[in-house]
């Protein structure tokens, strides 16, 4: 980066060489395209940023719960579905008052253990075990960062 580069000349320059000297080698850096020039009239482009990342175990959770949603909706409603069909008709026979503490929350509860299941191998298919999700700043720039790793 020029500007770096010219901040560097400057201090380094003021630093060693005398007055006579550092002008020598301010021209002739000019030529080149390299203009010499004190801290305060450029942008700051040294900062202090830290390199480290943390860890986002909340984004890792809603990550998963989000990958779930669909796997575990659809096993609910063909385990119902399926229940239904096979009982033909046992909920206009007993009302939905009757039919819903007595069938329909087991029903419920194998459809979402095997959409569970099913959340568990998409996360093998996409190689998503054991999420995590680090984030931090860029040290270079300063942007942030969010980084996924598993596997």
């Amino acid at each position: 980066r020029k500007d770096v580069t010219a901040f560097l000349l400057y201090s380094k320059g003021q630093e060693v060489l005398d007055a006579e000297t550092f002008e020598q080698m301010k021209t002739n850096m000019e030529k080149m395209g390299v203009y010499v020039k004190k801290a305060d009239t450029m942008p700051q482009t040294l900062s202090d940023i830290s390199d480290r990342l943390e860890n986002d175990s909340g984004s890792a959770i809603y990550m998963v719960a989000s990958l779930s949603i669909v796997p575990v909706l659809l096993s609910v409603a063909s385990v119902l579905g399926l229940g239904s069909i096979v009982e033909e008709g046992f909920l206009s026979e007993l009302g939905w008052g009757a039919a819903f503490p007595k069938e329909i929350l087991p029903r419920g509860g194998v459809g979402v253990v095997l959409g569970l299941a099913l959340t568990y191998r998409l996360l093998v298919f996409l190689d998503l075990q054991g999420p995590r999700v680090y984030c931090g700043n860029c040290p270079s720039c300063g942007y942030a960062v969010r980084l996924c790793s598993s596997g």
